[in-house]
């Protein structure tokens, strides 16, 4: 379940998110970047861990 949201409008093509979330008793942490290409939010980069 996600415990943290945060996300920065790096550009008007790029945004960044933090997501934290606790699955079981292990606290995850998610890097995403989605960048807009041809009008959709595409995924550019996803780090775990």
């Amino acid at each position: 379940m996600p415990t943290l949201i945060n996300g920065v409008l790096v550009s008007p093509e790029t945004t960044e998110f933090v997501v934290g979330a606790t699955i079981g008793q292990v606290q995850y942490w998610v890097s995403l970047v989605f960048r807009c290409e041809s009008n959709r939010w595409v995924c550019t980069t996803a780090d775990l861990g």
